[in-house]
């Protein structure tokens, strides 16, 4: 009986949670739909009033060209009326890129508690880290990264065109699950992500697919997050604090999300990865702030 109660208990919970989620489907595509909306009319009245001025403008282009035909004086006697009403013209010129943000953004509830089951204890590899990037290890109390006088420089393994790093875990199959705390300053630039355990970590590479990185970075205004396969970055509200990076590997996606808000950022997708996968972990320059993995801090050297 006691089963039983509990079965049934556990079948209407799911039961209300899966109708929560359907009703938050409907209001999240309501809020877009509206938003949508709201684009077109701008939209269409921009589209109105250059219509117009274009109209406009062939009017007076057409009377100018009458008055070239004319006799040189009467062309004279005309022309102050036509400088007139060309003072008159306010002229607009589209946007060079569009003033429109998406604000309604893509947040399951409860989706961060149900990835956070897959979460994985990511550490930076040492031997893998930039000559001066910094790594302290908060529990054990002391650095993990070699002074570059004293380290192996020309190690294969280490990344020295970029302030970059990998972690100790190489993913070949599973879902997993890992945070990266941000605590950054000044128009920084990072990135963040997963990239194949033999990338090229000698030269400066673009971060792309098909270079073997899957990576989220933030530009320069910290208002846009880029990414290599989406041809419009990811607008911010503001940058997050927190990032979260879900691996998939059967279903060859790497997603990425704001834990600050919940809100699903970015997913790569392909049809599967090319080898095994490693966490990667990027910081612009020296006085950029820092990355806090798991127990373990980074930084570049100034």
């Amino acid at each position: 009986d006691k089963v039983n109660k509990r079965r049934e208990c556990i079948t209407v919970e799911f039961e209300k949670m899966g109708l929560f989620l359907v009703e938050e489907k409907r209001r999240l595509l309501q809020a877009l739909k509206k938003e949508e909306e709201e684009m077109v009319a701008r939209l269409q009245k921009s589209k109105a009033l250059l219509g117009q001025q274009n109209r406009s403008l062939e009017m007076l282009l057409l009377q100018l060209e009458d008055s070239s035909e004319q006799e040189p004086l009467q062309m004279l006697q005309d022309m102050k009326d036509l400088l007139g009403r060309k003072k008159s013209l306010t002229v607009l010129y589209p946007e060079a890129t569009p003033p429109i943000e998406v604000r309604t953004v893509c947040r399951v509830p409860g989706q961060i508690e149900v990835l956070k089951a897959f979460q994985e204890d990511v550490v930076p590899d040492p031997t893998s880290a930039y000559p001066y990037l910094l790594l302290y290890e908060s529990r054990q109390r002391c650095y993990l990264s070699t002074p570059p006088e004293v380290g192996m420089l020309r190690s294969k393994d280490r990344f020295v065109a970029y302030p970059c790093a990998v972690g100790q875990k190489t993913f070949s199959s599973g879902r997993h699950y890992w945070e990266v705390g941000m605590n950054l300053i000044g128009d920084t630039l990072w990135a963040l992500g997963v990239c194949r355990d033999n990338v090229s970590r000698k030269d400066r590479v673009p971060k792309s697919p098909e270079n073997g990185f899957w990576v989220v970075q933030l530009s320069k205004d910290k208002k846009c997050l880029s990414t290599m396969s989406a041809p419009i970055p990811v607008t911010l509200t503001e940058p997050p604090s927190h990032m979260g990076i879900f691996l998939d590997f059967e279903a060859g996606e790497v997603s990425f999300y704001s834990v600050n808000d919940g809100s699903h950022l970015h997913t790569y997708s392909q049809t599967a990865f090319p080898g095994p996968l490693q966490p990667f972990f990027c910081l612009g320059a020296p006085k950029s702030g820092q990355m806090v993995i798991s127990t373990v801090t980074v930084w570049v050297k100034g």
